[in-house]
Formats: C-alpha cells, structure tokens, sequence
C-alpha cells in the first residue's frame, strides 16, 4: 500500500467516525454564550450559579427521563431548561426538538428574544440558521423551522383544539412555563395540552426526555405537584459553616429587616441564618455553601461529613427546586429591601404572593376557611384613644408579658388585665440580640437583662401607681439553656415572675411533641391551667410551663374579633407618632400571619391548628399567646355573662261564656 492511499484511508476513517457527544454541561461551558444581561458576551460556567453544576450533573447522569424544575425569576432557569436544552439536541445531537409554550402568539417572542440571541451568540450555531425570508427569522415559520444540519425546531402550543399538538414526533420535549398548558380548553377532547406534548415523544419510548420549567404557582400547578409529588423532590444542603450540619436555608431562615424603620436599615441587617444553629451566614460564607453544596433527594440523609446515604425514589423524574439563598446574583440587601417593601406594601398580600412565586420558589398559600376571620385593619381599630403605649388602663388588676427569642431580636408583650378579664396590649416592642457582636449566648443574655430592667420600672397606671409584671413567659425553644440561666439568675436575686415556656402544637401525638394536658396535679406538675401547666424539672431545679399554642392562639384571635366591652376582649395602644404608627402596622400583621385550619386526629375528631405557610413573620403572635397564658397563671379569668332570670310561666285567663263553643253554632 502506498503512503498516499494509506492517507487516504485514514482521512476516510477518521471521517465515517460518528463524532463524540459530549456531556450537557460539557457542551454549556464549551458552547453557550450568555446573551444578555450582566455577563453577557461571557462563556456560561456553573461557578457563576453553583446550583446549574448540580442540575447539570443530575441531567447527564442518565437516571432520569423527566426533569422538573422550578426557581427564582431571572436567575438562569429559561437559560437552562428551555434555551440550553434546545441549543443542545438541535446542535449537537441534530435531531428534532418539541418546544412547548402556552399559546403561539408567544412562539414570536420565545424565538427572537430568547432562542435567536443565544444561537447568534456562537458562531457555529449562527451557522446553522435556516436562510431564505419567511416569518422566522432567516426563513420558516414560528411553528416549524429547519436547521441547515436537517434538525428542526417545532414550537407547539398549549392553547388551541388538539390538531396544534399532532402530527409531529420528537425524542426531546422542552415545555418552559409549565403550569399554563396544564389545563384542556374547551376545544380539547383530550388529556392536558402538556401530557399530549409528551405523547408526542411516545415512539422514543424510554429514549425521550422531557423538560419542563416553571415558577410555582399554587400548590395543585402542574409544576409544584410533579416536584413535590411525583419527582425525587430533590433539595440543594450546604454546610453551615458554624455548626457543621447541612442544611437548606428557606425564607423564614432570611431575618432581621422585619422590624426596621427604612429600606436602608433592612439592607443592613438583612442576613440569613442557620435553620439548625440560628448563626449569621453573610455573603461570603453562604457562596462558600452554595459552592460546595450537594443535592438530596427524598428520604435522603448526610452526615456531618458530607457523606449521603439512603437511596433515592423509585422513579424517572427528577425533581429539582433552588430559592434565594442559592442565588448568587441577588445579596442579602438586595433581599432585605425586596421584603421590607413587600411588608409596607398597600397591596400586602399580592407583594407577598410575589416574594413567595418568584423569590422564594414557594407556592401560594391555599385560602383555609378561618373560624374567626381577622385582618390587621380590625386590629389597628381597636385602639384606645386615651391610651397611648406604656399605659395602664384604668382598673388594670395584673400584668402579664410574653416573649419570644430570635437570632437578631427578641420581641416581648405586655397585656395589662381588667377584673372581667379583658385585655389591653399595654406594651409592645423588639430589642436587638447583638449575636455578630456578641456571640449567641452573651448577646440572647444581654437582651433578656436589659427587658429585665424595662420590667422592673413597672407600667404607670392612670393614678401613677406603677404595677410590675405578675408572670412574664419567655419561649425557650430556642437556646434553652440561656433561658434556664436567666431565670435562674433572677430567682436568686428574688424575682419570681420568669418561666421558660414551651409551645406545643395540639395535632401531633405526645411521642412527636404534641401538647397534652395532664389529667392530675403531681410533684412533677404541680400546677395545670387552661391548657397550659407548669412542670418541675429536676435536673435543672427550675419550674418551666408547657402550654397548647393552638388554644391560646385562637384565643388571640378571638379576643380581637370580639366586641370591645365583652369580656375576654383584647385592644391595643393608640400610636401617636410616626413610628408608633409603622409599629402597629407590624403588630398587627404578626397577628394576622397565621391562619387556623381543622385537622383531623384519630382518636380526637377535628383539631383546630395554626399554621404560618405564608412564613411571614409571626413573633409577636407567638409572645402575645404566652401572654395570655401568663394572665391565666396570675389569676385572670374571663368573666361569664350573667344567665338570664327564668321568666314565671303564667296561666293564660279564661272567660267563661254562656254562648255555644263552636262558632257555627253560635246565632248571628
């Protein structure tokens, strides 16, 4: 053989090899060039939203057929799951592609300004656009396009009779808002315009797969049921850099611009928090999280070192979901304003809808009927002119308060009560647990001394006698031993009127830490209320109470529901200044944050229960139920109304007459 036919040869060989396919997160960071926005014209790499490397890595490892996911907005999920996917099967694998989108008069839009600046933005792909004029752009039609590799792009449509959704077979199906085509219109005989999408992929049988991306709308969207349903309901855990667990930060966890007074202070104080330690987590150490985090699937478990176990379901769907705290393009102030405002807003529920959908990847709360409707505007109302904070009502026979511990404040109630058993918030406020400062111990330590000091002034009455609190409940469920300490400490300097609480929810059993009440007084219960009873601990030497936060959150609400003058009413302070004013609007929304629902408990029928889903900020709920128990355990009680005088039955007086009974007979 000669030199020039052996050359020959190995041209042609090396020619009839297919080419290797590579990875899709070797092909995003080889090819895809972001088209817009602050990185624009830069190559994609997933150091940039660490969560992507995690998702990409689940994509190829070839376990899953169906991928559903959901994020926050403008954080790379249409990147991902609708124009890289595409770009990917169109370009490198060459075969056809299946876009689904709600409606066609969006194919327009979807095309040019999303898919075209992308595929323009890499030269090899540039080269592959269709030629020639047509509604496309550079020639075809928006519902079908040919690339000049021979794969086409078909764009189909949730909305419209089922003939927009036949015809054309695909092994790839890429559906971006999917919650919009989860429904059959009128003109549908068939299955949801989404499931006939997929059906389209039926021929490729376990070689399919599908994407579908879509912020969460309502818990029964087609998106939210296939992640927390029907998928491995995957979740993102990074190690807390304090405490050394995994965990996978929420909303409730981004705390401290609740109570502040301008954007700018909520920018400050902005942060989020361990959900199992409670420490600070600044920007820095939550990028370090989100850079070295791993993915979970259900009925998962990792250990300190990282190391998972357990296997995840038996299924074909990945789940997949990332919040706030996993997106690196928006800090902790950035947030911070973005709740504040949401907090303020005249239209509150609607911000709040939003920070939840496109903030936080939450569905909206589902509306529960509430067996005593109340909204902040009720209570704002029920202020006492004369009144204003840090004043007693004529007639106050006790005081009670109730706090509740945080990270960075702790939020405290005093309600002062009358002989009938009404209630007036006499006081109500924060004070700051200077934790970055501090350390947790010392700072949680600090603030319960300096509310000590602010209790031990008493409250003046309108005579200008001051009146202590009787019984103050501090919630002791987080960082218990400082709690113990506190009081303890006070107790030897002979003050007794502190109690570490515990509140226990009334729908899980005792095993699970559900309230019970004790039927009998023991050592070790000397004492049971209404729902509430104080326990002796004896390794401790300290007396703590146990209380139903179910029970005395209805009797929250139901005192703010109720007529002024019945007993067992609540009111509040008039706010005089500006920022008394913004202080009550924060009040009242704690009180409010939480809605009651029936459960139904085997062995106990309906059980009412509380539930903050929305995860707004609640705490001056929760300090004001303590409160209410504390008032119990100083002796007040709700006055029942009088029962009404039984009226004498009298015998009615009958006229004797000498005419006939029956008026027939009776002569004209």
């Amino acid at each position: 053989m000669t030199p020039a036919l052996a050359s020959e040869i190995k041209f042609f060989l090396t020619a009839a090899r297919a080419p290797r396919i590579r990875s899709l997160r070797e092909f995003a960071e080889q090819e895809l060039v972001i088209p817009e926005g602050p990185y624009q014209g830069q190559k994609f790499r997933v150091s940039t939203q660490p969560f992507a490397g995690l998702l990409l890595d689940e994509i190829d490892s070839g376990r899953w057929q169906k991928f559903r996911v959901t994020g926050c907005v403008q954080s790379g999920k249409t990147l991902l799951l609708f124009i890289l996917p595409t770009c990917y099967h169109l370009f490198e694998w060459g075969e056809p592609v299946i876009a689904g989108i709600p409606s066609m008069q969006m194919a327009g839009d979807k095309w040019r300004k999303e898919l075209l600046p992308a595929i323009k933005a890499n030269p090899r792909f540039r080269e592959q656009l269709p030629v020639g004029k047509g509604k496309g752009s550079k020639g075809g039609s928006f519902d079908l396009m040919q690339m000049q590799n021979g794969a086409m792009l078909k764009f189909m449509a949730g909305h419209g009779g089922d003939e927009v959704r036949s015809g054309f077979t695909a092994r790839v199906l890429v559906v971006t808002e999917a919650d919009r085509v989860d429904a059959a219109g009128e003109a549908s005989r068939e299955a949801a315009p989404i499931y006939q999408m997929e059906a389209r992929t039926a021929a490729e049988a376990d070689n399919a797969r599908l994407f579908a991306e879509c912020t969460a709308t309502t818990e029964d969207g087609f998106i939210w049921q296939e992640y927390s349903e029907n998928s491995t309901a995957s979740k993102i855990v990074g190690q807390c850099p304090h405490c050394r667990e995994w965990v996978t930060p929420e909303r409730e966890h981004f705390v401290g611009w609740e109570d502040c007074l301008s954007e700018v202070e909520a920018a400050e104080r902005g942060t989020f928090i361990c959900p199992s330690c409670a420490a600070c987590i600044d920007d820095n150490q939550r990028r370090v999280m989100n850079e070295g985090a791993k993915l979970l699937h259900r009925g998962q478990v990792i250990d300190r070192d990282g190391v998972i176990t357990g296997d995840p379901p038996p299924t074909r769907t990945l789940g997949f979901r990332w919040n706030a705290f996993n997106n690196l393009f928006w800090p902790s102030s950035f947030l911070a304003v973005k709740e504040w405002e949401a907090a303020r807003a005249r239209d509150y529920y609607s911000a709040d809808l939003q920070m939840r959908q496109w903030y936080w990847c939450l569905p909206a709360v589902p509306d529960w009927s509430d067996p005593v409707p109340l909204t902040a505007e009720q209570i704002a109302s029920r202020d006492l002119a004369d009144l204003p904070r840090g004043i007693l009502p004529e007639g106050t026979t006790h005081i009670s308060a109730g706090v509740d511990l945080r990270a960075s404040q702790l939020h405290f109630v005093v309600v002062a009560w009358l002989a009938d058993g009404r209630g007036h918030v006499a006081d109500y406020g924060t004070l700051p647990v200077q934790t970055k400062e501090l350390g947790e111990r010392q700072a949680v330590m600090a603030a319960l001394e300096q509310l000590h000091q602010r209790f031990l002034a008493g409250y003046p009455g309108p005579t200008g006698q001051r009146i202590l609190p009787g019984w103050v409940f501090i919630d002791a469920g987080w960082q218990t031993d400082v709690v113990r300490a506190f009081v303890r400490q006070r107790k030897r300097e002979g003050v007794k009127m502190y109690l570490p609480s515990f509140g226990r929810g009334q729908s899980l059993p005792a095993s699970r830490g559900g309230f019970v009440l004790p039927t009998k007084v023991t050592p070790a219960k000397p004492f049971i209320g209404e729902q509430y009873y104080v326990s002796w601990h004896s390794k401790h030497l300290l007396h703590a109470v146990f209380l139903n936060a179910d029970h005395w959150k209805s009797r929250v609400h139901d005192g703010f529901a109720m007529p002024v003058e019945q007993p067992g009413a609540l009111t509040i302070p008039k706010p005089l200044t500006t920022a008394d004013q913004a202080d009550a609007r924060v009040f009242t929304r704690h009180i409010v944050s939480e809605k009651c629902i029936e459960q139904h408990i085997p062995g106990r029928g309906a059980v009412p229960t509380w539930v903050n889903e929305s995860r707004r900020a609640n705490h001056y709920l929760d300090a004001l139920a303590e409160a209410l128990a504390a008032g119990h355990l100083c002796g007040v009680r709700v006055a029942e109304p009088e029962p009404p005088r039984p009226t004498v039955a009298t015998t009615p007086q009958v006229v004797v007459s000498d005419e006939p009974y029956l008026l027939s007979d009776r002569e004209d």
